[in-house]
C-alpha cells in the first residue's frame, strides 16, 4: 500500500459514519461534564439530556423511514412517527434553550441548540437498516 493510499484509508476510517457519532458524543460528554463541574450540574445534565433527546428522535424516525418496506409502514404511520420525532427534537431543543448551555470549540462559540441539532443530524447520517430491523 502506498503512502497516499494509506493516508486515504486512515482518513476514510477516521471519518466513517460511526466515527462521526463517536466524536460527537465524546465531545458532548466532555463539554457537559466540564459544565457540570465549572458552572452548574443542572446546566450540564440538561444539555446532555437535550442532546440525547434530539439524537433519539432523529434516529428513531430515520430508522423507521429506512425500514418502512420491511415493516410495512403506511404513509400515515410514517407521518405519526415523524410528528413524534419532531416533538422529541423540539423538547430537546426547548430543554437546551432553558438550560442556557453554550460551548466554545476551537475558539468558536456554538449555541446549545445548534449543538443538539448537530446531534440529530449525526443520527440521520449514522442510522442503518440493520439498526431499525
Amino acid at each position: 500500500m502506498s503512502v497516499s493510499g494509506f493516508t486515504r484509508a486512515l482518513i476514510g476510517a477516521f471519518l466513517s459514519r460511526s466515527s462521526i457519532v463517536l466524536i460527537f458524543w465524546l465531545v458532548t460528554l466532555i463539554v457537559c461534564v466540564q459544565a457540570m463541574f465549572k458552572s452548574s450540574a443542572m446546566v450540564g445534565a440538561s444539555a446532555l439530556v437535550a442532546c440525547a433527546l434530539c439524537y433519539a428522535g432523529a434516529f428513531g424516525f430515520m430508522g423507521s423511514l429506512i425500514a418502512r418496506r420491511e415493516k410495512n409502514y403506511s404513509t400515515f404511520d410514517l407521518m405519526v412517527m415523524g410528528v413524534i420525532a419532531l416533538v422529541i427534537i423540539a423538547a430537546g431543543s426547548a430543554l437546551m434553550i432553558w438550560s442556557g448551555f453554550r460551548m466554545s470549540l476551537f475558539n468558536v462559540g456554538i449555541s446549545g441548540v445548534t449543538w443538539a441539532l448537530l446531534g440529530a443530524v449525526s443520527a440521520v447520517v449514522v442510522v442503518r437498516k440493520e439498526d431499525a430491523l
